[in-house]
């Protein structure tokens, strides 16, 4: 950064302001990624969210748009024993 005095203020101002200038002295404005050890889900938890998205679709072709929600909620309830979801109701 270059730092100019004023009359009456101190201006900061970047040596390159935009990003085909920083293209084009090689400079990159983001910082690199940290590389994580993570690993897969199990099949288990991978088919949790599926199965659970599954019984969101199957509820709103059901039902449709319009409702409260606590009805939604129970439908939800309903479809998740059916399809044998294992879930814990909010209170």
């Amino acid at each position: 950064m270059k730092i100019t005095e004023g009359a009456s203020s101190i201006c900061v101002r970047p040596y390159f302001f935009n990003r085909q200038d920083a293209k084009a002295q090689n400079l990159s404005m983001k910082t690199p990624r940290k590389i994580s050890n993570r690993r897969e889900p199990s099949a288990e938890l991978d088919q949790l969210p599926h199965a659970v998205i599954g019984a969101a679709i199957q509820v709103h072709r059901a039902l449709g748009p319009g409702y409260i929600e606590s009805v939604y909620e129970e439908a939800m309830c309903v479809e998740m024993d059916f399809q044998t979801v294992p879930y814990q109701r909010q209170y």
